[in-house]
């Protein structure tokens, strides 16, 4: 191996998959050609899943799962996929270039956040148990999630600025999104936190129509303010809530 210029490294490596393909040889000579349990173990243990897996053409975290788990977990990727893509839960964006090359399908934007869409589809289907990790994980690819920094969104101006005013005081509001922060604090407790901010000037990001080229368009303006007219402006803006409010 020295003499074809072979590293100690790939010594190593080569040593330890001819040595697992031997195992496996005898293994599968002295009982059968299917893959049994014993089989994966040995896998496992020499460390060759994924190169099994690359052989067998399989994804490697399925290869020891019983098929009837497989069959389940695709039908309920499929269950959430649809129910992602409903009109209600999700709409077409309308560019041209809104599309997902790989699969030539239109994009598609949320119009919830999807914590709120998965308390959704657990309360219209109470005996499907998903945690909100893998309701997230199963998202198709051309359905976005909704996003305030896009005006192609189907939240409202207002919400959107007031998401955008919590991203600049994350570290005290503790979240982004203003429907959480509402539920979260009180009115009193709001005042409380907002006068946590140890800055004295804050700039912020907000949505707002700029002339360009004699038409006016939705552009993000950066805008640097006291503390105290921050403060009252984030308590004096009203968070509108309502899914089919127009922008």
């Amino acid at each position: 191996m020295r003499s074809n210029g072979v590293s100690p490294r790939q010594k190593k490596t080569i040593r330890r998959k001819l040595l697992f393909l031997n195992v496996l040889q005898n293994e599968i000579k002295r009982k059968s050609i299917k893959v049994t349990v014993s089989t994966i173990e040995i896998v496992k243990k020499y460390w060759q899943m994924k190169s099994l897996g690359k052989l067998l053409q399989k994804d490697r975290r399925t290869l020891n799962v019983k098929p009837k788990k497989i069959i389940l977990t695709s039908e309920l990727k499929m269950k959430v996929q649809s129910f992602l893509e409903r009109e209600d839960n999700s709409v077409t964006m309308p560019g041209k270039k809104d599309t997902v090359s790989k699969d030539k399908k239109q994009k598609k934007m949320l119009t919830d956040y999807l914590h709120n869409l998965h308390a959704k589809s657990c309360l219209e289907n109470p005996g499907v148990k998903i945690s909100r990790s893998r309701f997230s994980h199963m998202r198709p690819q051309h359905v976005l999630p909704v996003n305030f920094c896009n005006r192609n969104t189907y939240l409202c101006s207002k919400h959107q600025n007031v998401a955008l005013n919590l991203k600049t005081i994350y570290d005290v509001a503790g979240t982004k999104n203003p429907d959480d922060f509402i539920a979260k604090y009180y009115d009193t407790q709001i005042l409380e936190k907002l006068n946590e901010i140890s800055k004295a000037n804050i700039t912020y990001t907000e949505w707002k129509k700029q002339e360009e080229n004699g038409k006016l368009r939705w552009k993000q303006v950066q805008t640097k303010v006291m503390k105290n007219d921050f403060v009252a402006m984030i308590t004096k803006e009203p968070v509108c809530t309502d899914e089919n409010s127009e922008r």
